[in-house]
């Protein structure tokens, strides 16, 4: 993201530099479903498991996610032969992330082995549900992906009762409609398979400021784009429900499509109701000389990238605060969980803590890594490739989009600049400078810029 008029553009993305290795692949299951037998599949939409204690104890509760209240109040346990155990109702394929109260003290599961940092330096225990026992997914090599970026508001319009244009806005900076039911249809449709397209990123679902806020070319922009998120836990009403963006991964699914979500972490609306309850998690918008620490006025996009806010109505995440950082993972955490997607595109992110990353990825491996690997792509937009590396490896992201490769392909090809052989240079260069296993996004254009073939057109030959 950054502080601009968005571009209006949907390009097809090319995700795969090459990789010796899928990263994530040899993360192991809990033990705790059987293997599936495609002779006995029969679709089940949600079921009961039981979770058992076989320790010694006088009592015995489960805590965890499995409700909303459930690490506060949890259930108690039955006793029974051989020990404790509660039955819980379950969806499809949930993840539930728990620890037993026994006599007062809070354990693991000792007869589950997959764990999950709690974010107070211990573990919590992990199982998946899997209630009709059906085939997984093939799993993808991330190498193979073929993205197509869907930015929602702009793609298709499935549903004109939840069209809402933002008042005194202009139309370019409009609310258009597009929303979960047009993408579906699309979807059913076979229209990204009729492309070859095998994943999709899509707008981020978090619901979104619903006034006018000015863009940096003095023009009023509504929300549309996904990158003023406000209440973190509800999803843009304008796009649809969540669960019509559940029935788009799922229908995503049944095509062999696999489904990234924008996620931004960086920042919230000025009208967000955990800016508003916890200013303390937020950098504080003084630059320590009188003035604002907006980025690239009053504070470098550089020098103050981390604190630095994108616009005066976009606090700032300060993820040195542990409360902060814990609530933000846990969020995305559960739209992952929620909407059983296959990754994550990271907003901005040069501009937040590593601390964040690596908390992310410590839960995101042992959590949602179970068929396949959980696939984590981040923007740093900048050209600057040691920077970009600086995020790859395994305890953060898994690859980032290429910014670099995308300047030399323009510099070389659109405007003619240099000569092939210098491009075929920095490919030769390029190829493996991310490190064993990384998945780079190659692209030459995206919705923070103009299109490529204007660039090429401007540069006549």
């Amino acid at each position: 993201m950054r502080p601009a008029a968005v571009c209006l553009v949907l390009l097809a993305i090319l995700c795969g530099c090459p990789a010796s290795q899928n990263p994530g692949s040899d993360t192991p299951d809990s033990g705790m479903n059987p293997e599936p037998d495609a002779s006995t599949c029969e679709a089940k939409p949600t079921c009961s498991v039981t979770i058992r204690y076989t320790g010694a104890g006088g009592s015995v509760q489960l805590r965890g996610d499995f409700a909303a209240n459930g690490w506060t109040q949890g259930v108690a346990m039955m006793k029974v032969d051989g020990g404790f155990e509660v039955t819980l109702p379950v969806r499809d394929q949930q993840v539930i992330v728990y620890k037993f109260v026994v006599d007062g003290n809070w354990i693991m599961d000792p007869g589950n082995g997959r764990k999950s940092p709690d974010g107070f330096g211990a573990f919590n225990s992990v199982m998946r549900a899997d209630c009709d026992k059906c085939p997984a997914r093939a799993a993808i090599d991330w190498r193979d992906s073929i993205m197509y970026f869907v930015m929602i508001d702009r793609f298709a319009n499935g549903d004109t009762v939840n069209d809402a244009p933002v008042s005194g806005v202009e139309q370019p900076g409009q609310y258009q409609g597009g929303d979960y039911k047009g993408l579906k249809q699309k979807i059913d449709e076979g229209y990204f398979n009729a492309l070859g397209v095998n994943t999709l990123w899509l707008t981020s679902p978090i619901d979104n400021a619903d006034n006018a806020n000015p863009g940096s070319d003095g023009h009023q922009y509504s929300g549309y784009h996904g990158y003023w998120p406000k209440n973190l836990d509800a999803s843009e009403s304008k796009y649809g429900t969540e669960a019509e963006l559940k029935a788009v991964v799922d229908a995503a699914h049944a095509k062999g499509i696999q489904v990234l979500i924008d996620y931004v972490m960086n920042h919230v609306h000025a009208d967000s109701p955990i800016y508003q309850q916890h200013q303390d998690w937020f950098w504080p918008n003084t630059n320590g000389s009188g003035g604002n620490c907006v980025c690239g006025q009053g504070c470098s996009w550089d020098n103050d990238r981390i604190r630095c806010w994108f616009d005066p109505f976009l606090p700032d995440f300060d993820f040195r605060n542990a409360d902060a950082r814990r609530y933000s993972i846990e969020n995305a955490m559960q739209w992952a969980k929620r909407l059983g997607i296959d990754g994550f595109r990271l907003d901005a992110v040069k501009h937040l803590e590593t601390v964040w990353l690596t908390d992310l990825r410590a839960r995101m491996t042992p959590e949602m890594a179970w068929d396949q690997p959980f696939y984590m792509v981040g923007e740093t937009f900048d050209g600057s490739r040691d920077l970009i590396k600086s995020y790859v490896d395994q305890t953060m992201l898994d690859g980032q989009f290429d910014f670099p490769l995308r300047g030399k392909i323009l510099e070389n090809v659109l405007r003619r600049d240099g000569s092939m052989t210098d491009l075929a240079g920095f490919l030769s260069s390029n190829d493996g400078f991310y490190g064993q296993g990384s998945v780079m996004s190659t692209f030459i254009g995206n919705h923070d810029v103009p299109r490529a073939v204007h660039i090429a057109e401007d540069s006549p030959q």
